[in-house]
């Protein structure tokens, strides 16, 4: 009887016959110090995680606590080893983020989806 679980090298996320096969779950912290952000806008800032690949999904999964009102709101594999972060700025004025360690959950889809 054949069965559409995947081997034991990956995992498989989503319903039976319909999720996606990943090769690997990753988790990298990372030292963040960002640039200002304007006025009213959101901007995107490239972070540097060694060993993140451009076929990645990736998530934010932890950030310093804020001491403005800043916010990372997204996050995005833009090439090898490098996660754009978006932040907001909802004030009237510029405003820096808080540095500090900022953490990624990487997930690593298959490069066989048969598995």
């Amino acid at each position: 009887m054949a069965t559409d679980y995947p081997k034991p090298d990956s995992l498989l996320v989503g319903p039976r016959g319909v999720g996606q096969p990943f090769d690997a779950i990753l988790y990298y912290t990372v030292s963040v110090t960002p640039a200002s952000v304007g006025a009213a806008s959101t901007a995107e800032q490239a972070v540097t995680v060694n060993g993140v690949l451009a076929t990645d999904i990736v998530q934010l999964a932890g950030y310093p606590a804020r001491t403005n009102s800043t916010a990372p709101v997204d996050c995005r594999v833009s090439a090898a080893n490098t996660v754009q972060v978006q932040y907001v700025n909802p004030t009237a004025g510029a405003l820096t983020p808080p540095s500090g360690n900022y953490s990624f959950l990487v997930l690593r889809p298959s490069t066989n989806p048969s598995k």
